[in-house]
């Protein structure tokens, strides 16, 4: 039975699109073609590790298997769950200043029609938002289960200024060697924040989506975007960035403080200077 020998286990709009791109373009790596996120650790868990393992039964004999499923990084069961199926896993995280996070998860979730409410109000109503960015929380409990040294941190604002440095570390973590010039920067993600050309719409093709890829389906979705639904779904428009007033700023960075300082001292950076916690959001 082959099982992934690494695991990017989170957080949610933390580049994970970006890395899994890369990753996927790698001859020496494989990565489930079937779909992009598996959800067994959290979602899927009563489905049983052959259901798991079918996903990577194609792996070839001498590669590096993985997945990526952000949504483990907050649920109460994964950790326990992947030490239980993949005592040797090594562990991957990429996080981002846990304020872009928030605003890049509602955004996420008002392209899919999960939210039509301002950000303010959705912070109210989707404790989530919040909470997956309390980093050093979620990230202890994968650390006790694993140890530290199973679990490898990568900082989404280190990329734009190191970026082929980072991945050479990530591959050296999963045991891939790469030489510097192997390691190319060129490909972005293919992600952009998309317009709704209504609430209900999105809703009703994100139900669609969900409801096939829950059935396994997941051809079935790529054949339907092939078809040209997206641009039925969502206007040729980029998503405006939502706003966030002084006060909800100040709100929110008293809200992740705590954690960030605990997960600087933790990582030895300074996470309050590099994701502007002392001055202006955004500068």
């Amino acid at each position: 039975m082959r099982l992934p020998d690494f695991v990017v286990a989170g957080a949610r709009k933390c580049g994970t699109t970006w890395l899994h791109e890369h990753l996927a373009s790698e001859a020496s790596i494989f990565l489930p073609p079937a779909t992009k996120e598996l959800f067994f650790f959290d979602r899927y868990w009563d489905r049983g590790i052959d259901w798991y393992a079918n996903y990577f039964s194609q792996c070839p004999e001498h590669s590096i298997c993985g997945e990526i499923s952000p949504s483990y990084f907050d649920h109460p069961d994964a950790p326990r769950r992947m030490r239980e199926t993949l005592p040797h896993a090594k562990l991957v995280f990429m996080l981002r200043s846990p304020v872009d996070r928030a605003r890049s998860l509602y955004e996420h979730m008002v392209s899919k029609g999960d939210v039509y409410s301002s950000f303010e109000d959705a912070l109210a109503r989707f404790p989530e938002l919040v909470d997956e960015g309390l980093y050093f929380k979620h990230l202890s409990r994968f650390e006790i289960a694993f140890g530290r040294d199973a679990c490898h941190v990568i900082i989404l604002e280190d990329i734009a200024s190191g970026g082929e440095e980072r991945l050479r570390e990530l591959y050296g973590f999963i045991g891939l060697s790469k030489e510097k010039e192997d390691v190319s920067m060129n490909r972005r993600s293919s992600y952009e924040r998309r317009v709704p050309r209504s609430h209900f719409l999105a809703k009703a093709a994100t139900g669609i989506s969900r409801g096939l890829h829950h059935f396994g389906l997941h051809s079935a979705v790529r054949g339907i975007k092939a078809l040209g639904a997206q641009r039925i779904v969502y206007s040729g428009r980029r998503e405006p960035r939502a706003s966030i007033s002084p006060d909800l700023l100040g709100s929110l960075q008293n809200a992740f403080r705590q954690d960030v300082q605990d997960l600087s001292r933790h990582l030895n950076r300074d996470l309050i200077g590099l994701w502007n916690f002392g001055g202006e959001h955004g500068r």
